[in-house]
């Protein structure tokens, strides 16, 4: 209602200028960029639509078109008026037009003029103009710097997303400061999402590294757009951005950006993971021809510099926050290796959890143990089972399962068997989806013995009806039939 009614206080000082001044043209702002002599070039006016006027009756008995201020006193929508007026014809310089009516303009006077420069079609430089005499003059208060603030946020976003050089949204904010505006993180969070949006990659990066040389300690910037690089699958770009920040002479990075670069890093990875398997399934369907060894070495290598870069920043984030972060830094490394399949490398990066101090939860444990008999990696399972059993936490039934599927999944049915019986022997039964994985594997197993081992223990333990196994071996063409 308070922005409605400043609203219709500016358009009747408007039309009363108007009255008083028929000669006035609407387009007098476009003079007043030649006033500022910083470092904004006269191409940096907004291009607004040409704005609609009320047209005003002409006064009678009023030959002059300048007001004169003796009539103003009164009136403070006059006081306005005159004021506007004066600052658009150019006559002074705003500082002795703001001065000469110092008096009789209000803290909510001077929010009118801000409001009405801000408005489309009018020069936004002049709200800059008085907002800066404001300040000189010790009457800018909260409420002026927030409604000014509003004003160059929607200034510097207009100027972005209509896709202008970045120097004039450079030199914008330098005129912003010059008059006490200070950016806000949010302000520069938005420049630099805006342009990245927009295609300008460069200059988003450009503008990121810029602001990470002034005062944002936090690389709150930085940091705001690889969560947009994440959410656009730009995670190398955003894993690359902390590699060229890192490389400037810095006192010390916040923990939030080496966080992100290691989410990136995870994502990478799954992406890189996912399509690797489709590359699979088409392999299998015959859509794809086999990769040649040239090929299968420039996808190693690939993933093999995703690892790198991400132990890189790991190592970097553990330099500057080694004591608080140390835990959740190897928790990254290992949810990488784990989605890369790697089960000795997800290993060490849980022994190096489990050395800062914290308690390692057992989802991590299961997690690593799937992932080792994916692998076919037995010594390192049987590691970290027995690691469970004599430090904790205790293996239990989602342990073996997660043991029992990753020999699944990694086509090592032998192995598969050897963990289901194991489980059986700690006590554990195992539900019907896994009971009728485990018979599944009896056709893939070449060992009679631990065939006829996991039936008699199926049977006895009454998790299956008795069967005829009936089993056939090829060269000796031999049948052979057992009923348990």
């Amino acid at each position: 209602m308070a922005v409605l009614q400043c609203y219709y206080v500016v358009q009747r000082a408007l039309c009363r200028t108007h009255a008083d001044n028929p000669t006035l043209s609407s387009h007098f702002c476009t003079h007043g960029r030649h006033r500022r002599k910083r470092s904004i070039s006269c191409g940096m006016r907004i291009p607004f639509p040409y704005p609609y006027f009320v047209r005003p009756s002409l006064v009678q008995g009023r030959g002059n078109p300048r007001c004169r201020s003796s009539s103003l006193d009164g009136d403070r929508d006059a006081v306005v008026s005159a004021a506007i007026y004066e600052l658009e014809v150019m006559v002074k310089e705003p500082q002795e037009v703001l001065g000469s009516m110092s008096d009789r303009l209000s803290a909510q006077d001077l929010q009118l003029i801000l409001l009405y420069f801000s408005q489309s079609g009018r020069d936004a430089w002049y709200a800059l103009e008085v907002y800066e005499w404001m300040q000189g003059v010790g009457r800018a208060g909260e409420e002026a710097y927030d409604l000014m603030m509003s004003i160059m946020f929607k200034w510097l976003m207009h100027l972005a997303s209509s896709g202008r050089p970045l120097q004039e949204v450079k030199s914008l904010l330098q005129d912003m400061t010059c008059v006490g505006l200070k950016p806000e993180p949010d302000i520069l969070q938005a420049i630099a999402c805006t342009y990245w949006d927009k295609g300008s990659k460069d200059d988003a990066l450009e503008f990121t590294l810029n602001c990470s040389d002034d005062d944002d300690d936090n690389q709150t910037t930085a940091v705001a757009l690889m969560w947009r690089m994440l959410h656009s699958n730009g995670q190398r770009q955003a894993m690359d951005l902390l590699k060229r920040i890192h490389a400037k002479p810095k006192s010390k990075l916040s923990f939030h950006i080496y966080n992100v670069a290691l989410l990136a890093a995870i994502a990478e990875q799954q992406e890189f993971t996912r399509n690797l398997r489709k590359l699979r399934v088409y392999q299998q369907k015959g859509m794809v021809h086999a990769l040649d060894d040239g090929d299968n070495e420039m996808i190693r290598n690939y993933e093999k510099s995703i690892h790198l870069h991400a132990e890189q920043i790991a190592s970097w984030a553990l330099e500057e926050h080694q004591e608080e972060k140390a835990a959740t830094i190897h928790q990254k490394l290992l949810a990488m290796y784990c989605v890369a399949g790697y089960g000795l490398e997800a290993m060490r990066a849980l022994w190096r959890l489990k050395l800062t101090g914290k308690a390692v939860h057992a989802k991590f444990y299961n997690v690593v143990l799937g992932v080792c008999a994916y692998g076919n990696h037995q010594h390192a399972a049987r590691l970290i089972l027995d690691t469970m059993k004599q430090e904790g936490p205790v293996p239990d039934k989602t342990s073996y399962s997660a043991l029992f599927g990753g020999f699944i999944n990694g086509g090592h049915a032998d192995q598969a068997i050897t963990t289901f019986l194991e489980m059986m022997d700690e006590g554990f039964i195992p539900d019907k989806n896994t009971t009728l994985l485990a018979m599944k594997q009896l056709s893939r197993v070449n060992d009679i013995a631990l065939i006829q081992k996991l039936s008699q223990r199926l049977v006895e333990a009454e998790l299956v009806d008795p069967f005829i196994l009936y089993l056939y071996i090829d060269d000796l063409k031999l049948s052979i039939i057992l009923l348990l």
